[in-house]
């Protein structure tokens, strides 16, 4: 499950076996537990790529929606 909400984030196989490993560590120890500020920097990073790959893909996606609603309301050119 986890997987598949990362995918769309287009982060890369090793970022996200690093990904993975730093949030089964934190359910494992917690975030005091050995190197956990280490690794909340890490998932602090992660999260501020994840926001900005997220707010990239919400400016496609109303783009999309546009050009999909003049193709509703426009016929196509002529050439």
């Amino acid at each position: 499950m986890t997987i598949r909400r990362i995918k769309p984030l287009d982060f890369s196989l090793e970022e996200t076996r690093e990904l993975l490993d730093i949030m089964h560590t934190f359910q494992a120890t917690g975030p005091e537990g050995r190197d956990g500020e280490r690794l909340r920097s890490r998932l602090d990073s992660y999260h501020q790529v994840a926001d900005a790959r997220r707010e990239a893909l919400r400016a496609h996606l109303e783009m999309a929606e546009h050009f999909a609603a003049s193709l509703r309301r426009e016929p196509p050119d002529r050439d």
